[in-house]
């Protein structure tokens, strides 16, 4: 299920007939050596969660009012171990074992350096239109935003090809999406 029918399905299974704001405390990917996601992965998927939670936040729709990262650095002494490389930056150094994936204590991972950029150029932006529900057989995701503050339109675009991790993130740029129907086009 997506996030979205998992909301209906308690709101349902509970009874809660008014839109209350919903709030994820905890959410991302772990990029331990293994069975985690890559470095750009966990970047990628992060900023498209972000865009998905910015465009589902209003009544009419999921209403996710707040999402709260997991977690801002590694924690554990190993890379290889999943519950110990969620976070965004490294951790610190150990006498015991190198923890960290670079030689700087504390080193953003590129999820960090996305994340910041992310809430730099979304910022009071307010979704416009989507192809979400016809994200799967279009092959792609299109979010267009407005941004107040700059009076600019933001086109955030991917693919659905899972190993595909080259997002484009065109923020400002001046687009037309029209229909969506594979005709996503930008112009500078």
């Amino acid at each position: 299920k997506d996030l979205r029918e998992l909301i209906e399905y308690y709101k349902n299974k509970y009874s809660i007939e008014k839109n209350i704001p919903i709030w994820l405390s905890e959410f991302g990917w772990s990029t331990f050596e293994g069975n985690g996601v890559s470095f750009e992965q966990q970047s990628a998927y992060i900023s498209r969660a972000l865009t998905w939670f910015l465009a589902n936040n209003s009544q009419d729709s999921a209403n996710i009012e707040k999402a709260y990262i997991w977690c801002l650095q590694n924690t554990g002494f190993t890379n290889s171990h999943p519950e110990a490389n969620w976070g965004i930056v490294d951790g610190m150094k150990t006498n015991k074992v190198k923890a960290f994936t670079r030689d700087v204590e504390m080193a953003a991972k590129d999820s960090y350096v996305a994340i910041n950029n992310y809430n730099y150029l979304m910022k009071n932006a307010t979704i416009i239109d989507s192809n979400e529900d016809n994200a799967e057989t279009d092959g792609y995701y299109c979010y267009k935003f407005y941004n107040s503050d700059t009076d600019k339109y933001i086109l955030v675009l991917w693919n659905n090809e899972e190993n595909n991790i080259a997002d484009n993130y065109n923020m400002y740029a001046d687009c037309a999406c029209p229909g969506h129907r594979g005709q996503c086009r930008i112009r500078a």
